[in-house]
């Protein structure tokens, strides 16, 4: 119970409950501690209230934060649990078994909606979560208001077993099978074949500290942006830190080819919003469904948080970034000023 008139704040008062309950087993070492909407849900407070309990487990050494993955009860080098399929994976993964098997064809239309959330006892959200995840990898496309088909076998993941949630896989960190001709990619199809590669999306590491870097100076020399040597050594400590902004990487063939940074802040008409701040691909890799990955990294994250919305900007004229953002997001026509201080 919760002294909400008492002289300890209520973030010290959650976290010696936190505290309480790995003591008694509750939270084992290496397990996830609650989320900021599972506090903020259970104790009826703000978002920024869990928080800075998060922020307590970590200055007393009990618990420890992942960007991109949660905070967890221990010490780092503890094995973490494994983290929870979200449900629509699941169904993506069993629809996508069902194609392979047969069960549905090519050509032929999947599902309605309706159907599928009777079968599974979801919402409509998670089922266009599920499909939306389909048409990503390739299994399905579909027609406006007509549904959604199986498309044909060559459009498929190259992968065999690349239909399953990357748990299911043995896989630590989140995969994208990209193959030919996806994201920005506008040659014809035999000419990049060849480029089907796996996309791993992860946090950021402290080993990704010199490709981060010269990834995110090419992002700053793209919008002529000078940045002293010091600020890039700045940026790196709060990415680390991981309270205030967040990042994620995406790497191919294990190096580090693309990065987001992100960040979560209060709104005055809604729950908090996640900004996608910054979000850049090497030259060598564009094409190949890294941008997309990492953004779908971002909104996993931000629909975990319980954010309202997930938005970015971008300059007019960045057309072969825009024929992306048109595909995967809404443009609202808002125009941004900049007020010189």
């Amino acid at each position: 119970m919760l002294d909400r008139e008492g002289p300890v704040p209520l973030y010290q008062q959650i976290t010696r409950i936190i505290e309480e309950r790995i003591l008694r087993g509750e939270l084992p070492p290496g397990a996830p501690v609650p989320s900021e909407t599972r506090l903020a849900e259970e104790f009826g407070i703000a978002r920024t209230t869990a928080r800075r309990v998060a922020r307590e487990l970590r200055s007393r050494r009990v618990a420890y934060t992942l960007q991109g993955e949660g905070t967890f009860v221990g010490d780092p080098d503890v094995p973490r649990a494994a983290r929870k399929v979200p449900l629509y994976v699941t169904i993506a993964s069993t629809l996508a078994g069902r194609i392979r098997s047969g069960e549905f064809s090519p050509q032929r239309a999947i599902p309605s909606e309706k159907a599928v959330m009777h079968e599974f006892r979801v919402a409509k959200v998670t089922v266009r979560q599920a499909v939306a995840r389909l048409r990503d990898q390739g299994w399905v496309f579909t027609i406006a208001h007509r549904g959604t088909y199986v498309a044909d076998p060559q459009d498929w993941p190259d992968a065999p077993h690349s239909e399953l949630p990357e748990e299911e896989s043995g896989k630590s960190a989140a995969t994208s099978m990209v193959g030919p001709c996806t994201s920005l990619c506008s040659g014809p199809r035999d000419a990049c074949a060849t480029m089907s590669r796996v996309i791993e999306i992860g946090p950021l590491r402290s080993q990704d500290r010199a490709a981060w870097e010269v990834l995110a100076r090419g992002y700053k020399t793209f919008y002529n942006t000078d940045v002293p040597d010091q600020g890039y050594e700045d940026a790196w400590r709060r990415l680390m830190d991981g309270t205030e902004v967040h990042g994620v990487g995406a790497r191919l063939d294990g190096q580090l080819v693309g990065i987001a940074h992100y960040l979560f802040h209060v709104t005055f008409w809604m729950p908090d919003s996640c900004y996608l701040q910054d979000l850049f691909v090497g030259e060598a890799a564009r094409g190949r469904g890294a941008a997309r990955a990492l953004i779908e990294r971002v909104a996993e994250d931000a629909r975990e948080r319980g954010a309202a919305r997930l938005y970015w900007t971008t300059k007019e004229d960045n057309t072969s970034a825009r024929l992306l953002y048109d595909k995967v997001a809404r443009f609202n026509g808002f125009i941004r000023y900049d007020y010189p201080l």
